[in-house]
Order: C-alpha cells, then sequence, then structure tokens
C-alpha cells in the first residue's frame, strides 16, 4: 500500500508539471517578457526608461552594451547599470544612465534576470559613439586571472594658472594612470576602461572612460586617463571603475584629497592687509582733524588781534627806547583836549656818576 501511494505521488508531481511548466524564475525562459527603451538616441551623460511587462517576479538589472550586446555583459557598461525588483504582476520601470560602453555601437539596452535566465535587448543610437562594431563571441572570454592590473591617481601636469585653480577651491586636473600585465599566451584585445569619479559617499560623478591597447602576451600596457574634479573642489573623492572584456570585469577603486589651502593663508593675510589699511584710515584722519585744529587755532588767534587793535587804536607805548636813552610813552589824545606836547625827559649822567664816586 505504501509502494502504491508514493507511486501516485509521483505521478501526480509529474502531471502538475505537465500541465503548468517549470515555475517562472526558476531557470525557464519567459517567452512573454518585453522591455522598451526611450527615448530611442541618446547621448553620454543622458537617461534611458526602460519599460518591462511579462517579466517574472524577482530583480531585473539594465545597462548600455555595445556590439548589440553579442557577448553578453562583456559588451555591456556596469557602472551606469540600474536595477528594480518586479513584482508578480511582471511590470516595473527603471532608469540607466548613459555612459560609452566597452565597444562601439551597433548599442542596445540589455536587460536580464538576476540568474540570466532571462534576457532582452533593445535597439538604442548613442551619440558620440564609433559605430560598425561586429565582435563574435569567443569561445571562451579570458580569464580575468591573466590580467594583473594597479591603479594610480596623481596630479596631471598642467601649465599655470590651472595648475592654481585647486588651491582656491577651483577646479582639480587629475590623471588616473593604469598599469595592466598580461601573464597569458594569447594577446588581450577590445578592453576598454569605464569608470566614474566623484565625492566618496554619494553616487554622482563623472564618467570616466579609455580604450586599452592591445596587450601581447607576456607583456605590459600602460593607460592614463585625465580625470578632472569640478568646481568647487573640497575633501576626499573616489574614482571607480573596472576594465571590460575579459570573462569578469577587473575593478580597481583609487581615492583622492583636495583642500583649498589657499584660503588657509590667504584669510590670515587678508586680514592683515585689511588692519594695515584700518591703520592708515586713521592715521590720515588723525593728521587731519590736527591741521583742522591748527588752521581754526590761527584764524581764532588772528580774530583776537583784529579785534584788540581795533579797540585800542592807540594804547601801545614804546618802552625802552634805545635812542632816548630811557623810558618812552605817549600821551592819550581825548577829544575834549587839545593836543598835547610832551617831551621825553632827560636825566643828566655826569652829575650821577660823581655822585657815586
Amino acid at each position: 500500500m505504501r509502494t502504491r501511494g508514493a507511486a501516485l505521488l509521483v505521478l501526480a508531481v509529474a502531471l502538475g508539471f505537465a500541465v503548468h511548466g517549470v515555475p517562472q524564475g526558476a531557470g525557464a525562459e519567459v517567452k512573454g517578457a518585453v522591455i522598451v527603451a526611450s527615448p530611442s538616441t541618446v547621448a553620454v551623460g543622458d537617461q534611458v526608461r526602460v519599460d518591462l511587462t511579462g517579466w517574472p517576479e524577482g530583480v531585473v538589472t539594465a545597462s548600455v552594451c555595445g556590439n548589440a550586446a553579442r557577448r553578453g555583459s562583456t559588451d555591456c557598461d556596469q557602472i551606469g547599470g540600474g536595477s528594480v525588483r518586479v513584482p508578480r504582476n511582471g511590470t516595473e520601470t527603471l532608469t540607466v544612465d548613459v555612459l560609452a560602453p566597452p565597444v562601439g555601437c551597433p548599442c542596445v539596452i540589455r536587460a536580464t534576470t538576476t540568474l540570466g535566465d532571462v534576457v532582452r535587448t533593445a535597439p538604442i543610437a548613442v551619440l558620440g559613439v564609433p559605430t560598425g562594431v561586429d565582435i563574435a563571441p569567443a569561445v571562451g572570454a579570458a580569464d580575468a586571472s591573466v590580467l594583473h592590473v594597479t591603479s594610480q591617481l596623481r596630479n596631471a601636469d598642467v601649465a599655470w594658472p590651472q595648475s592654481w585653480f585647486a588651491a582656491f577651491g577651483g577646479p582639480a586636473y587629475k590623471e588616473l594612470v593604469l598599469t595592466m600585465r598580461n601573464t597569458g599566451e594569447l594577446p588581450l584585445a577590445g578592453l576598454r576602461v569605464a569608470g566614474r569619479v566623484g565625492r566618496q559617499g554619494t553616487n554622482e560623478g563623472e564618467p570616466v572612460n579609455a580604450v586599452v591597447p592591445v596587450i601581447p602576451a607576456h607583456s605590459t600596457q600602460r593607460v592614463v586617463v585625465p580625470v578632472s574634479l569640478s568646481a568647487p573642489v573640497f575633501g576626499d573623492y573616489s574614482v571607480k571603475g573596472a576594465i571590460y572584456g575579459l570573462a569578469v570585469p577587473v575593478r580597481f577603486v583609487e581615492q583622492t584629497s583636495s583642500e583649498p589651502w589657499a584660503f588657509e593663508i590667504g584669510l590670515p593675510l587678508l586680514l592683515l592687509l585689511v588692519a594695515q589699511l584700518i591703520r592708515v584710515r586713521d592715521r590720515r584722519r588723525r593728521r587731519a582733524e590736527q591741521a583742522r585744529i591748527a588752521s581754526e587755532g590761527a584764524a581764532l588767534a588772528a580774530v583776537i588781534d583784529l579785534g584788540v587793535t581795533a579797540e585800542f587804536p592807540q594804547s601801545s607805548p614804546a618802552v625802552g627806547d634805545p635812542a632816548v636813552g630811557g623810558l618812552e610813552s605817549s600821551s592819550y589824545a581825548r577829544a575834549s583836549m587839545g593836543t598835547v606836547e610832551t617831551a621825553t625827559p632827560r636825566v643828566a649822567r655826569a652829575p650821577v656818576e660823581e655822585a657815586l664816586r
């Protein structure tokens, strides 16, 4: 009886799968899954809206791809991609940032589930990206272990005055130096650098892109990528990216910081200059005030002298006239009196000398 019951249970499960099929999201292809990308013509830095319809429940990721995504994620930009969780009704919308794909166009928006069991593409045109790329899928993409990458972020060699901009919080010019060594037996071709530079702790930033020349077997290739930090520049920044074209992208992260040190020195100097200007202004005010007081004092003294002379026109006696040898004084002439003649008294000096002897 137990054997017969187990057989009936197995038969029921088999009939259930035959009627309903494999549950969605468990590895089955969903033939009704559709994506629509809008707008169909974009430029690097724009955004694309991706509408999903008929997708299985779960997380779906979309990104911009070159080479019509013939090699899968190897042809796709993974920095600007977007993800969204699709509900049971199979309909959802997400936004994708348009960054230059690792290879040229024809370009598409490629959407895929987490397990990669459902993949759809929608054609788009990306302005400024080369076209005519047609790279067939390789039998096996190069193993990422054969590529050893070291990264360095250094100051760019720019002329004056650009070299002083960062000291005042202006744009800063850097260089991302990637040293890539191929330890494999075959050359590595079709590699591309894609990333983003921005403030640490944020998802905002400027795109960083570069094409990697062919790296022969057992050789090293060095790529210098210009990086610019938009003003105002202060605090910590990071450059995040990856090298695409291998079976697995090789990622790198570099950090840098910038402080407007000119303000730290310039502010005290500015305060000293302002203090010096205030001192010069105060000195000029004091000198002007002293000159004004002196001028007013001289004018007041002249007025006083003029008033005395006008009130007492004949009151200035002559004292000690050397021509006379004695004292001389003039009588006051009054209107009621006539002219008074005066004679200077003379003292006989000889009798006095005789008496003293």
